[in-house]
């Protein structure tokens, strides 16, 4: 299992740059590099290989007049043993702060979060059907980063976000389960409806 999705990240990540390898953009006023999130990999990996997930994480950035971005991050983990799956999906936008290398330096920006985690609940019915927990979370708020590159191509990008979150919790419970759903269904407390959200992502990849 650990070689699974470092099979899988690292095939994407071939693919897309035997398409645009050829293409040097470092002088130029627009680029294109495609990375994957290191901290997001660190903080799920050994929970994933334990409970034999898969785990993924891409992000895609796209440079324009010399010193805007936008990118996107998508993650995603399970199915599992523990019958977890979540998906994550991070838009925003960047300018850099430094004008004399194009897409390089310090910048600042904006971003939006949408994550969704869905959950199975067993609740020993014989027939072995599920509670469905599904948690949808929304957030926004402000990214500060730095990002340099290695002989023009390797591209590392260090940022962290900060804003809030809004949560909203939706049980999908079978008619065989509505005395049951009284009681605890997990160990985990709820997440508030509201709250600071943040994030922290480290970046490596290849600018094309």
């Amino acid at each position: 299992m650990a070689k699974r999705f470092i099979i899988f990240n690292g095939i994407l990540i071939l693919l897309f740059s035997s398409t645009f390898g050829q293409k040097d953009t470092s002088d130029k006023k627009t680029f294109f590099a495609i990375k994957t999130d290191l901290a997001f990999l660190s903080a799920y990996a050994l929970p994933a290989i334990y409970n034999r997930a898969y785990i993924s994480t891409l992000t895609f950035e796209k440079g324009f007049s010399y010193r805007h971005s936008f990118q996107v991050s998508a993650g995603y983990i399970g199915p599992s043993q523990t019958n977890i799956q979540m998906w994550r999906l991070i838009p925003e936008y960047k300018i850099f702060l430094k004008k004399e290398r194009n897409f390089s330096g310090f910048y600042v920006g904006v971003y939006l979060k949408y994550l969704n985690q869905v959950r199975l609940i067993d609740y020993g019915n014989k027939d072995n059907k599920h509670i469905v927990e599904n948690i949808l979370s929304y957030g926004a708020g402000a990214t500060f980063g730095y990002q340099f590159y290695i002989k023009k191509h390797l591209t590392f990008d260090f940022l962290f976000g900060l804003g809030g979150q809004y949560t909203v919790t939706h049980y999908d419970v079978p008619p065989d389960a509505i005395l049951i759903i009284a009681k605890p269904t997990h160990t985990f407390p709820p997440l508030p409806p509201k709250g600071l959200d943040g994030r922290v992502s480290v970046n490596f990849g290849y600018k094309f």
